[in-house]
């Protein structure tokens, strides 16, 4: 990708999080965020189907942030809003994407 148009969509992430974002506390650390609303998947467990309920933080992809992926927005770290605790379950960057990707669940659900 054009470095240009990379720097133009991070631009444009930095924009939404300062418009609409949340302020997520990662492993210590508060970010401004992307929150998605909750998603209800269903995974074959022993026994039958087991219910899921996850939601996708997107964080943008600033150098600072992108140095911070494999300690901060490692899988099983803590993310806090709104007084609610989820633990970090898969994370996602594609190389010239203006996201960091995080897909968290409640820290109480199994």
């Amino acid at each position: 990708m054009d470095a240009d148009l990379n720097a133009m969509m991070l631009a444009d992430a930095l924009d939404i999080v300062d418009e609409i974002g949340l302020p997520v506390v990662i492993n210590g650390t508060t970010y401004t965020c992307s929150v998605s609303d909750a998603v209800l998947t269903q995974s074959l467990e022993s026994g039958g189907l087991m219910d899921q309920i996850s939601t996708l933080i997107k964080i943008p992809a600033t150098t600072s942030n992108l140095t911070k992926r494999n300690t901060d927005f490692a899988i099983g770290k803590t993310a806090t809003w709104e007084s609610n605790v989820y633990r970090i379950t898969g994370t996602s960057y594609k190389t010239g994407s203006a996201w960091i990707q995080l897909t968290v669940r409640d820290a109480n659900q199994r």
